[in-house]
């Protein structure tokens, strides 16, 4: 496996989505990031790549090696509870981390588009965090850079003992944690309901403007990409095959896509999300990276096809 200077560790046990091929074909096209996959899922066709790499191990085991790790009682009845361990990933898989400057995590309910969008080789020198959201740190895509002492922050989470013994899932990786990084966000959320708000001012833009200083003084890049929006009627998001770009609706182009509002969600009730038929695309051999056709995928709040 060839290393890059990122790492994305990237835990998942359980079944496979259904547009997990086209997934990791967006992780592939990323060749400057290397993903790992710690999985128990036998089934995932990982084609011979660079920059994937695979380590099979059961829940179980897994949740010895945090309790392990530490020094807690890791044993939640759901997998979906790893999504509070995410500050933690830097302790609990050190070893995959040697001769890597950042480590990052995310969800695989997305596609990639060009990441450089997000992580330019200048801002990758310049700052030690960077996520996709502008209010709190994203947790379907956040980089750590590894030296920084946001590698170790996590134990300053108050009773973070307690959050990760308790099989709810209390979304430590966007709230509390941003709290610690970011301890200025409050002020800012709360002056923007205060005074923004009646302003007319829109609530990213308000975070944009605001996040400048601690670009400054704390090396923290967080800017709204607008990656997890609810799609309306008529809306078309649109990933090129050979170039690795996604745009959205507007055609500009994003460095990613999130599918939290295109699926049924406990967030939002959304009045329509994919149902069962949603994936409408039946060449199984599109996502292989011999495949060098220009091909459209599009992605609406109905379905997933291609454009023909």
């Amino acid at each position: 496996m060839k290393r890059n200077d990122i790492l994305m560790i990237m835990p998942y046990f359980g079944a496979l989505p259904r547009w997990f091929d086209l997934y990791l074909y967006t992780c592939i096209k990323n060749s400057f990031i290397d993903f790992l996959f710690i999985t128990d899922c036998k089934g995932m066709n990982i084609p011979s790549c660079k920059n994937i790499k695979v380590v099979f191990e059961t829940f179980g085991d897994y949740c010895l090696k945090v309790s392990n790790r530490l020094n807690i009682n890791f044993c939640p009845e759901l997998p979906y509870k790893i999504c509070d361990l995410r500050p933690f990933f830097a302790i609990i898989h050190e070893e995959y981390l040697k001769g890597y400057k950042f480590w990052g995590y995310g969800d695989i309910d997305v596609v990639y588009g060009n990441l450089r969008l997000l992580l330019p080789v200048n801002r990758l020198m310049r700052y030690d965090v960077i996520s996709a959201h502008s209010d709190r740190l994203a947790g379907h895509f956040t980089v750590i850079r590894k030296e920084s002492k946001y590698s170790r922050d996590c134990y300053n989470i108050k009773d973070w003992e307690r959050y990760l013994e308790s099989n709810n899932v209390y979304g430590l990786d966007e709230h509390h944690f941003t709290e610690i990084v970011y301890p200025a966000q409050k002020f800012i959320w709360m002056l923007y309901r205060r005074v923004g708000k009646h302003l007319g001012i829109k609530y990213y833009s308000f975070f944009d403007f605001c996040n400048i200083i601690p670009r400054i003084f704390q090396r923290l890049y967080m800017k709204e990409f607008l990656t997890s929006v609810l799609p309306q009627d008529g809306e078309i998001w649109q990933y090129n095959t050979r170039d690795g770009k996604i745009t959205n609706p507007q055609n500009k182009e994003i460095p990613y896509l999130h599918f939290l509002f295109f699926k049924k969600t406990k967030f939002y009730n959304a009045k329509t999300y994919w149902g069962a038929d949603f994936w409408q695309i039946n060449d199984d051999k599109l996502f292989n990276t011999d495949n060098t056709e220009d091909r459209t995928i599009c992605f609406t709040n109905h379905e997933i096809y291609e454009r023909k």
